[in-house]
């Protein structure tokens, strides 16, 4: 990831637009192993297991592998969405609170 973050931070020197999955400020491996193995990793694989049938264990392997990476990237984003959720419940007491308050001030001044 480091050479990742690299040519991030390059771009950044430059004022040019980070690529995905170069920001350093905003890592996300997951996602990064995600697209290395759709992009990269798949169709080598498999046009090594074509070309060399042996090879063939290599992509259920990977596989397996896309497969975790995927499961991981599922749960970030399980976990992003509960978060959300908590803070806009969170923020909802604080303005019911907030009304509550408002209409004891009223009261007392009534």
């Amino acid at each position: 990831m480091e050479e990742f973050y690299l040519q991030g931070d390059r771009e950044r020197s430059n004022a040019w637009n980070v690529s995905p999955f170069m920001d350093r400020t905003k890592p996300n491996q997951a996602q990064c192993q995600v697209g290395f193995i759709q992009y990269i990793v798949r169709p080598l694989f498999e046009s090594l297991a074509q070309f060399e049938p042996k090879c063939a264990s290599l992509v259920s392997h990977m596989d397996a592998n896309e497969a975790y990476w995927k499961a991981v990237v599922e749960q970030q984003q399980l976990k992003a969405e509960n978060e959300n959720k908590n803070q806009l419940k969170i923020r909802d007491m604080h303005r019911i609170q907030e009304v509550d308050d408002d209409d004891d001030d009223e009261e007392e001044e009534e």
